[in-house]
């Protein structure tokens, strides 16, 4: 990305010296995780991709809805398994249920430490 975190197709291009296709493919797939978005550039009818000054935090919480499909699909799972299985599943569960809350409140403090280093 340029300086300022924002390019066209066509600069990835030639930047990364890759194909419109792989760089279509590739935007698609940080697009998903949350790592860039899609604007168009101003004055013009072009795309621009920009990639956000805290991707990483937004990468983050894109793992919690994540996490957060799982879960559901776990206690679904876990209504009709054998008790055995019932406590793995449940046990996952709480796992992953732990892991959303501790990646909330890790943001909330990153957005804290930022705040005090003047971001």
């Amino acid at each position: 990305m340029d300086d300022d975190g924002r390019m066209t197709s066509a600069e990835l291009v030639e930047a990364l010296a890759i194909s419109p296709a792989a760089v279509s493919g590739a935007v698609r797939v940080l697009e998903q995780l949350g790592w860039t978005r899609r604007e168009r550039e101003r004055g013009t009818r072009r795309d621009v991709y920009v990639v956000d000054d805290d991707a990483w935090r937004s990468a983050l919480l894109q793992g919690d809805r994540t996490y957060e499909a799982i879960e559901v699909a776990f206690a679904a799972a876990a209504a009709v398994a054998a008790p055995e299985a019932k406590d793995r599943l449940d046990l996952s569960r709480e796992f992953l249920v732990f892991v959303r809350e501790e990646l909330v409140a890790i943001a909330a403090r990153w957005d804290e430490r930022k705040r005090e280093l003047g971001h």
